[in-house]
């Protein structure tokens, strides 16, 4: 035990504690060995568990908009992880995965409750450090989030428009159609549906190149910008036609 107590001297969260207070918190914790490999929790899970790394290394990965996965961390030997649905209460945001042989404390929440409870001075020291860390954290998760929501942004852009003319794309203008067809049956108002094909395109492409068609396909863009209103849907169907 002494030992675990030498070890626990150097955590960042615990290094203001006296000789005295140590063992109190100490108590509290189970040490658990974990393959590397495994998951500790999943994102959405419920728990109230605190872990703080001994040895080895835990990645923290979040769930992107195209449900792949995004590492926002890796907590090594010394650093702490699960203290925010331990206070409060919520799910877990992120997926907790070990990258090697791992041992970890545990301390549950609502045994530190008690703890709060019974040594207030104590809590506050710990507390203190633990704020000043997960600020850190929150502000470099925030960095993250901002990027995630400009990247789901352009997921988004790309999933109704075509890349090369900025136009809406054949996806899009199907579901739209659907929709503006029925809201024209319920209003009993005209809708009108204008249909291009570039004639000769492929034998423009094949004499001229794809560069010299590329800037038809430009120019006719900028063409039906002019012509229709800005409430209007304008859309590449396929190749050279709108």
């Amino acid at each position: 035990m002494q030992a675990s107590i030498e070890v626990l001297k150097k955590i960042n969260i615990f290094s203001s504690l006296t000789p005295e207070e140590l063992p109190i918190i100490y108590s509290l914790m189970k040490s658990v060995e974990i393959e590397k490999g495994k998951t500790l929790f999943h994102e959405g899970d419920a728990g109230d568990d605190m872990y703080i790394v001994l040895s080895g290394r835990v990645a923290i990965t979040v769930k992107t908009p195209d449900d792949g996965e995004y590492e926002i961390a890796e907590i090594a030997e010394g650093d702490f992880f699960g203290e925010m649905s331990m206070f409060e209460q919520v799910p877990r945001s992120a997926t907790c995965c070990t990258r090697e042989d791992t041992t970890v404390l545990t301390l549950n929440g609502r045994d530190f409750y008690n703890f709060i409870n019974e040594h207030p001075s104590t809590t506050i020291k710990i507390m203190h450090r633990m704020l000043n860390i997960t600020t850190e954290r929150l502000q470099e998760t925030s960095a993250f989030l901002s990027d995630m929501v400009t990247w789901g942004e352009k997921a988004r852009k790309r999933a109704v428009t075509d890349e090369f003319t900025g136009l809406y794309n054949r996806r899009f203008l199907d579901d739209a159609l659907e929709e503006r067809i029925a809201a024209a049956e319920l209003s009993s108002k005209p809708l009108s549906l204008v249909m291009v094909d570039l004639d000769h395109f492929a034998d423009l492409n094949k004499e001229y190149g794809q560069e010299v068609g590329d800037k038809v396909i430009l120019s006719a863009v900028r063409v039906f910008k002019s012509v229709f209103s800005e409430g209007d849907i304008l859309a590449r169907y396929g190749g050279d036609e709108f």
